[in-house]
Order: structure tokens, then C-alpha cells, then sequence
């Protein structure tokens, strides 16, 4: 059950992180993000 507790606890960061990153990087009017995002995609 350890196991279970650390990957639900590391999900719920990471989605909270990467929500983090489109809502900041998409208030920049799609300037910065279209580069992070086009960057990420190769």
C-alpha cells in the first residue's frame, strides 16, 4: 500500500504541475507557450 500512496501522491503533483505550466506559459498570449509547447513536441 506504500507503493499505491507514493504514485497517486507523484501523479497528483505532476498534473499539478504541468496545469501550472500551460496556465502561466498561456497568459504570454501564446508567445512563450507556443515555444515551450513547439519545443517539448520534438
Amino acid at each position: 500500500m506504500d507503493e499505491l500512496s507514493a504514485i497517486s501522491i507523484s501523479l497528483s503533483v505532476a498534473s499539478l504541475g504541468i496545469y501550472l505550466i500551460f496556465f502561466y506559459s498561456n497568459d504570454d498570449d501564446d508567445q512563450d507557450g507556443g515555444r515551450l509547447i513547439k519545443g517539448n513536441q520534438i
